[in-house]
């Protein structure tokens, strides 16, 4: 689709605050031909524009689901492959052996290399979900990765959901809200989440809230309930 711009980058770093203008870039210019994207929708809902598979289609790539990306080696150890992508062919391939987060993130990664690596040749990932990884990246890893982040779960998108949810800008922790959540009371969901994360884990992966049932926020994103916890807290959803 030649309206949607598929490399932004000329290969110099690039800030966490650039990288989700570049996300929130793509978001606004997928918007504008939804139309195309999804002919059979009358209304397109703003989360389904969150695809990164629809995305990468959108600025040039084909893009696979298959069954197995075979094993590579990583730290000595061997893994399975995630996903793959091929910039001189401009193909990106998802591995079906993993749940639908990881693919979904490790899609949105791979949509991150597209924009804003230089992409020729074959790239392999290993199983990505958006959690905390305790172990140096490479940088264009780590702004893949934030880049996924900030298209999966943007700011604007994410604010809004969390109030709708939680009848509150900033999740504040006392006998009402602790109630709210059905946690046995305030003591015991203390007791029960000592840490800050502990709590945007509950938070993220809840369905419900004062008596109303919904979809978690982790489910409405499509995003792993560690990625979630780490977004609310990364927006200052949650008192601390």
């Amino acid at each position: 689709m030649n309206s949607i711009r598929s490399k932004v980058n000329d290969g110099g770093r690039l800030s966490r605050r650039r990288i989700e203008e570049i996300a929130r870039d793509l978001q606004i210019q997928l918007w504008r031909v939804r139309a195309e994207l999804f002919p059979s929708e009358r209304d397109v809902d703003p989360l389904a524009l969150l695809d990164p598979l629809v995305a990468l289609r959108s600025v040039g790539f084909r893009c696979d689901l298959v069954d197995s990306l075979g094993q590579h080696m990583w730290e000595g150890k061997h893994v399975d492959v995630a996903g793959n992508i091929d910039g001189s062919e401009r193909t990106v391939q998802i591995s079906l052996q993993f749940d639908s987060p990881v693919r979904r993130f490790t899609a949105a990664h791979e949509l991150g290399h597209a924009l804003l690596h230089d992409a020729r040749g074959l790239h392999r990932d290993r199983a990505l979900d958006g959690g905390v990884l305790h172990r140096p990246r490479d940088r264009t890893e780590r702004e893949a990765d934030d880049f996924a982040t900030y298209f999966l779960m943007p700011e604007r998108l994410v604010r809004s959901a969390f109030e709708h949810a939680f009848k509150a800008r900033e999740f504040i922790l006392n006998e009402d809200t602790a109630f709210a959540l059905n946690a046995g009371g305030l003591e015991s969901l203390r007791a029960t989440c000592p840490e800050v994360r502990d709590l945007s884990r509950l938070l993220a992966g809840t369905t419900h809230y004062d008596g109303v049932h919904f979809y978690s926020l982790a489910e409405q994103f499509g995003a792993s309930v560690e990625a979630m916890a780490i977004r609310l807290e990364e927006l200052n959803l949650i008192a601390r």
